[in-house]
């Protein structure tokens, strides 16, 4: 959803300065909104609209086989609860750049499977840079991301949540 809580304008002034120093990185907005116009807009003045797609909505079955074509998924809303979206690109064995905010600083706490940061496009574009350079590290992330993804599946977590129910029946009998 393109909506101003979702903190697009921060990721393409932040592609902005990625590109001055990687030209052939690509942007790839997945959504529709209220936002989406502003944003192309944003986009031709910034001078990046040929190198940002702006996919609209795609329907869910799809959207693994868009996730397959990103290297890293970077993401700055501040209005998400749990994340999944993250671990959906983690799963899928992508590293994540995100803005430090709720539900997104429990995935990526101690930034395993990829970087939180500040809501700087200093520190943003700095932690991207830092994945796409140094190939040892990256390797690292993608391993760390699908790790982190399998542990917090919905399998992992409703086997956690049966454990917890069978020691509270057995706690209760006693």
């Amino acid at each position: 959803r393109l909506g101003k809580e979702k903190n697009i304008a921060f990721l393409l002034n932040s592609f902005a300065g990625l590109i001055k120093t990687h030209p052939k990185t690509r942007l790839i907005i997945v959504g529709d909104g209220p936002e989406k116009k502003s944003l192309q807009e944003l986009a031709k003045k910034l001078g990046i609209s040929r190198k940002i797609i702006f996919t609209g909505y795609i329907e869910r079955r799809h959207i693994f086989a868009l996730l397959s074509l990103a290297k890293i998924f970077v993401f700055a809303s501040k209005t998400e609860t749990q994340g999944l979206v993250l671990l959906e690109a983690m799963a899928m064995k992508i590293p994540v750049v995100a803005v430090n905010g709720m539900g997104v600083c429990d995935v990526l706490a101690g930034n395993t499977g990829g970087y939180l940061t500040k809501e700087t496009k200093k520190s943003f574009v700095s932690h991207v840079v830092t994945l796409l350079n140094n190939k040892t590290l990256y390797n690292k992330k993608v391993k760390e991301a699908a790790e982190k993804a399998q542990k917090l599946s919905a399998k992992n977590m409703t086997s956690l949540l049966l454990d917890a129910y069978k020691d509270q029946i057995l706690h209760h009998k006693k």
